[in-house]
C-alpha cells in the first residue's frame, strides 16, 4: 500500500496547525492588542500563557473590503451552535478528528489525504483556541458592500479548503485513480 497520503495527510495536520496558531498570535498581538491599550505578548508567552482575551469588535482596515476585526466565536463556523458550550463542541471537535484520521489512515488518494489533513488541522487549530480561549479567535473580515462574510481565520479557511477538495476528489476522480 502506498503510504504518501498518509505521509502528506499527517504533515499537513502540523502545518495547518502551526500557520493558524502563529497567525492567531501575530495578528492578535501585532495589530489588534495594541488598539485596546495594552502591551503585546511574545510568541513564548502567548503560547505558555493564555493571555486575556482581547475584546471583539477592534478592527484595523487593511484594504477597502478586507480588515482585521476581532471576533470571539463561542460555536461553529458562521455562528453556529454558540449556546452549546464548550465541552459538547471539544467533544464533538475530538471525534470528527478520530473519524477523519481513520479515514485518512485508509486513503489511497493524495488529494484526499491533503484534504483530510487540511480539516483535521484547522479543526485542531480551532480546539487549541477552545481551550485556551473557551472561543475561536476570528479576524479576517471581508466586506463586499451588499454582502458581509462572517469573520474567519486559517484554521476555517482549511476546513473549507479540505471539505471542497473531498467534493471535488468524490465528484471528479475516479474511483481507481488512487493518486
Amino acid at each position: 500500500m502506498n503510504r504518501l497520503p498518509q505521509l502528506l495527510g499527517f504533515g499537513f495536520i502540523f502545518d495547518i496547525v502551526m500557520i493558524d496558531q502563529l497567525t492567531k498570535w501575530w495578528i492578535t498581538e501585532t495589530y489588534l492588542r495594541p488598539l485596546t491599550g495594552k502591551n503585546s505578548v511574545g510568541l513564548v508567552d502567548w503560547v505558555m500563557n493564555a493571555p486575556e482575551r482581547i475584546t471583539s469588535g477592534v478592527s484595523v482596515n487593511v484594504l477597502p473590503n478586507f480588515n482585521l476585526t476581532m471576533v470571539w466565536n463561542p460555536g461553529v463556523s458562521f455562528g453556529l451552535l454558540q449556546n452549546a458550550g464548550v465541552w459538547p463542541l471539544v467533544a464533538l471537535t475530538v471525534g470528527l478528528c478520530i473519524f477523519l484520521a481513520w479515514w485518512l489512515v485508509k486513503s489511497e488518494s493524495i488529494m484526499e489525504g491533503l484534504a483530510l489533513g487540511a480539516i483535521i488541522g484547522g479543526a485542531i487549530g480551532n480546539l487549541i483556541d477552545r481551550f485556551r480561549f473557551g472561543a475561536v479567535a476570528d479576524f479576517f473580515d471581508v466586506d463586499l458592500g451588499f454582502y458581509r462574510w462572517p469573520a474567519f481565520n486559517i484554521a476555517d479557511s482549511a476546513i473549507v479548503i479540505g471539505v471542497a477538495l473531498l467534493l471535488l476528489h468524490g465528484l471528479f476522480w475516479d474511483k481507481k485513480d488512487k493518486t
